[in-house]
C-alpha cells in the first residue's frame, strides 16, 4: 500500500463522505494544487440533474422548489473525508470554489484549509492537540534527547560510535492551552543501516476541543518569539493534530492518533541549512516565565509587534518600504508604552505623542540599550561601528531624518545607506527592548551588542 501522503501535483482518486447519511458516497479526485488543497466532484451537464452536490455552486441561483433554500444542502460541510486505498484524509474548512460545465458534463472544486493525513472524524474543525515542529527550536532550547559518542584509535581513525536515544518528559512553559516542548526522536534499523531523527516540537493540548485558530495563535507566538531572537523567519516543517475522539489502536490499547497535516494557510517550510542562527538570547536566558511574558507582551503589544514581524517576514527586508515600516513601529510602541506604564505622561494635550519623544519613552524602558555610551573606547565597538555612531542621540537624529525624508516630500532623503543603517539599528533597539522585557540578563543583551549580525555596520563599496 502506497503512503498516506499528498504530493504536489499527484491526483488522488477515492470516495467522498460528508457526514449526511441520506447522501451516497460519491468518486471525487483530491489534490494538492502547490498553493491550495483542492477536491473536484463530478457534476452532471449544464442541463442534468443538479445531484446532491450540485446546489453549491449555486449561491446566486433562484429554485422553484425551494426559495427559503431548507430542503437541500447548499453549502459544503466545513469537515469531511475521502478515502482511497492509500488511507483516510480529513479536509477541514471546506468552501466552494469554482465550477465548470458543458453541456455534457462538468465538476465542481471544493477549497479546504487543512488536510488531516489519517483522520477519521468528522469533527476536525476543532482539535485537542497540535504539535509543531521548527527545526530553530532544537538550537534555541538547546533541548536534546540524543547522545553521540565516538572512540578514535591511536592513529584518531574512529573505531566506534555510540548513539544514546532517551525519552524525555515534556518541558511544561506555560498553562496556556497547557503548552509545551516535546522532544521526540524515532530510530530506524533497516538490515544495512541505522537512523535516528529528533524533532524538539512546541505543543498544545486542551481537554475540550478548540479551535485551529486557538492553537494557532498560541502557537505561532512562539513561532515569533524564536524568529525575533535570530531575526529570521523560521517557518514550520512539520503541523499534527489529534482528537480525543479519533483514537489508534497498538499492543497496548488505545492512544491518541497524531496526523500530519498538509496545508498553505501557514509560510511553506524551507530550509536553509546553509546558514546557522545566531540568537541574541536563548530558551535558558528566559526559561518557562520569559515564555509567559512574551505570550502576555505579545497580546498587549500587538499594534506595534504585528508590522515589527511584518518587517522580518518581507520579502525585501532593507527596503524603503520597511524603513517607514520602523518608524510606525517604533510610533505605535512608544505611544503603548506610554499609555500602558508611564499612565500617558509624554502625551500632548491631544493624546499624540512626537516621534522623538516616542524614541526616548522606548529607551527610558530599556535597562540596556544596544548603544555603548559616548566614553567606552572605539576598540570596543562592534566591527564598522564608531563611537559616534554608536550613541542613542545619533540613532535617533538618523532614524527620524530617514522617516521623515520618506515620509515628506519637502524633506531631504538621506543617503541609502543611511537608510538602511537607521533601519537595522532600529530593528535592533526593539529587538533589544523585547529582550528587555522577557527578563533577559544584562551580561547577555552586553554581548549581544558585539555578537548579533545586526550590530555590524553597512558599509559601502567603492
Amino acid at each position: 500500500m502506497a503512503d498516506n501522503e499528498l504530493i504536489v501535483g499527484e491526483p488522488r482518486l477515492g470516495w467522498l463522505i460528508d457526514g449526511n447519511p441520506e447522501t451516497p458516497e460519491a468518486a471525487v479526485m483530491l489534490r494538492d494544487t502547490g498553493s491550495v488543497i483542492e477536491l473536484r466532484i463530478p457534476l452532471q451537464g449544464v442541463f442534468g440533474e443538479e445531484g446532491p452536490y450540485g446546489r453549491w455552486w449555486s449561491s446566486c441561483t433562484m429554485y422553484a422548489d425551494d426559495p427559503e433554500r431548507t430542503k437541500y444542502s447548499y453549502t459544503p460541510p466545513r469537515v469531511m473525508l475521502f478515502h482511497d486505498d492509500c488511507g483516510v484524509v480529513a479536509l477541514v474548512g471546506c468552501r466552494a470554489g469554482g465550477a465548470h460545465k458543458s453541456l455534457g458534463a462538468g465538476y465542481g472544486v471544493i477549497v479546504a484549509n487543512y488536510a488531516v493525513l489519517g483522520g477519521r472524524s468528522l469533527k476536525y474543525d476543532k482539535v485537542n492537540g497540535m504539535r509543531s515542529d521548527i527545526p530553530a527550536m532544537a538550537s534555541w532550547t538547546g533541548i536534546t534527547s540524543m547522545i553521540v559518542k565516538t572512540n578514535n584509535d591511536a592513529e584518531g581513525l574512529l573505531e566506534s560510535v555510540q548513539v544514546e536515544l532517551k525519552r524525555l518528559s515534556p518541558v511544561s512553559i506555560s498553562r496556556t492551552l497547557n503548552l509545551a516542548i516535546h522532544p521526540l526522536w524515532e530510530a530506524r534499523q533497516p538490515r544495512t543501516s541505522f537512523s535516528a531523527r529528533e524533532r524538539i516540537m512546541l505543543g498544545t493540548m486542551v481537554k475540550d476541543a478548540r479551535s485551529w485558530e486557538d492553537h494557532l495563535m498560541v502557537h505561532g507566538a512562539v513561532w515569533d518569539l524564536v524568529s525575533i531572537a535570530a531575526w529570521r523567519p523560521f517557518t514550520v516543517a512539520r503541523l499534527e493534530v489529534c482528537r480525543g475522539d479519533d483514537l489508534v489502536r497498538t499492543p497496548r490499547g488505545t492512544t491518541e492518533r497524531w496526523s500530519q497535516v498538509v496545508t498553505h494557510r501557514l509560510p511553506q517550510y524551507s530550509d536553509d541549512k546553509s546558514r546557522k542562527p545566531s540568537f541574541l538570547f536563548w530558551y535558558d536566558n528566559i526559561g518557562a516565565r520569559g515564555v509567559k511574558r512574551w505570550l502576555r507582551l505579545r497580546e498587549a503589544y500587538t499594534d506595534a509587534l504585528d508590522p515589527f514581524l511584518s518587517i522580518l517576514r518581507s520579502d525585501e527586508p532593507w527596503s524603503d518600504a520597511n524603513v517607514v515600516q520602523i518608524g510606525i513601529v517604533l510610533e505605535k510602541l512608544g505611544y503603548l508604552i506610554d499609555i500602558k506604564k508611564n499612565e500617558g505622561a509624554h502625551l500632548n494635550g491631544q493624546d499624540q505623542l512626537s516621534f522623538m519623544k516616542a524614541l526616548q519613552v522606548i529607551l527610558d524602558d530599556m535597562p540596556v540599550t544596544p548603544f555603548v555610551d559616548d566614553d567606552t573606547a572605539t576598540d570596543n565597538m562592534p566591527d564598522n561601528e564608531s563611537s559616534a555612531g554608536n550613541t542613542s542621540d545619533a540613532w535617533k537624529a538618523n532614524i527620524r531624518a530617514a522617516y521623515m525624508g520618506l515620509k515628506h516630500a519637502d524633506r531631504t532623503l538621506p543617503d541609502s545607506l543611511d537608510l538602511i543603517n537607521a533601519l537595522r539599528k532600529s530593528i535592533l533597539v526593539v529587538r533589544f527592548w523585547i529582550a528587555n522585557q522577557l527578563g533577559v540578563h544584562q551580561n547577555v543583551l552586553e554581548d549581544g551588542r558585539k555578537s548579533d549580525p545586526l550590530s555590524k555596520r553597512f558599509i559601502g563599496i567603492d
